[in-house]
């Protein structure tokens, strides 16, 4: 990736430069290097508003925006969505339009949620779903979708809407073959597991999904199935050092990322009978997924 943005500079063109510098900050966010991911959109971000690429601009602040949600920079990141959903929305590119709605509506949907506001998570994610069934099928924003659904229906108590949202997140991920995706999807079974109470299957579905990311090198979803993994091992018969090995680990990783926020709320999430202390307030639960 270096190498190709190595030669896009001698070459010189915009718009090769701000795809180079979006891929190369969208692998360093996996990899869960930021400071280096946050330098990389910003400076595709600048080469996009340079030559007018609205679409390139929108996904870079809505990557920013993920990378802000994780640390715990809430409000931020709420404002940043806010302004990439107005630049969308104004933009007289369908393209901008039909692929960059839904993913900024899943984001805000997800960063809502984590910042403990259940009701207005809940309403951008209606938002996303019925953006979805007037574009269409978008893989790039299916797969933000479905997982921002789950973890919303679960706290709605509406399991079965969560279970598809979990059947749809695996579908895209199969279809296209992602390692990345399936490993998600198989953290949001341990997340379905879990609210079913269902230890067993929760604690496997999520070391699964644990050991995944770590051979895929994303820690931040590691630490994320790990964290659910210490929920299991509460509501399972296992030694209580297992459950809090798991989630030190877990906190380990955060801190390493310079997610404190994250790692704050690990290491309170747990309650003493394993279930996880509820967040925000709930609204009207959203329809059912396209």
């Amino acid at each position: 990736m270096r190498e190709t943005l190595a030669r896009a500079e001698r070459v010189g063109g915009s718009r090769a430069l701000a795809l180079c510098h979006h891929a190369l900050g969208a692998v360093l966010q996996l990899r869960g290097r930021w400071p280096e991911s946050v330098k990389a959109f910003n400076r595709s971000i600048a080469l996009c508003r340079d030559f007018g690429g609205a679409f390139g601009e929108v996904l870079g602040e809505q990557r920013l925006a993920q990378i802000e949600t994780a640390v715990g920079l809430y409000e931020q990141a709420h404002k940043r969505l806010l302004a990439a959903l107005e630049t969308a929305r104004t933009s007289d590119s369908p393209l901008v339009k039909a692929h960059s709605l839904g993913r900024i509506y899943s984001s805000l949907a997800l960063n809502r949620y984590e910042a403990g506001e259940l009701a207005e998570a809940t309403r951008f994610l209606a938002r996303g779903f019925a953006t979805q069934r007037v574009v269409g099928d978008c893989a790039g924003c299916d797969v933000l979708l479905y997982p921002a659904a789950v973890p919303i229906y679960i706290a709605h108590g509406d399991l079965d809407l969560a279970e598809e949202s979990c059947r749809k997140a695996e579908e895209t991920a199969r279809a296209f073959g992602s390692r990345s995706w399936l490993a998600t999807a198989r953290y949001l079974l341990g997340l379905l597991a879990l609210a079913r109470r269902d230890a067993e299957a929760a604690a496997f579905h999520s070391q699964e999904a644990a050991a995944q990311f770590e051979d895929l090198g994303q820690p931040y979803e590691q630490g994320l199935a790990l964290e659910r993994l210490a929920e299991a091992l509460q509501l399972a018969p296992a030694p209580v050092s297992a459950a809090e090995g798991a989630l030190a680990r877990a906190v380990a990783l955060y801190r390493e990322l310079g997610a404190v926020g994250r790692a704050q709320k690990a290491r309170t999430l747990l309650g003493k009978d394993g279930e996880a202390k509820p967040e925000g307030s709930a609204g009207e639960a959203p329809g059912k997924p396209a």
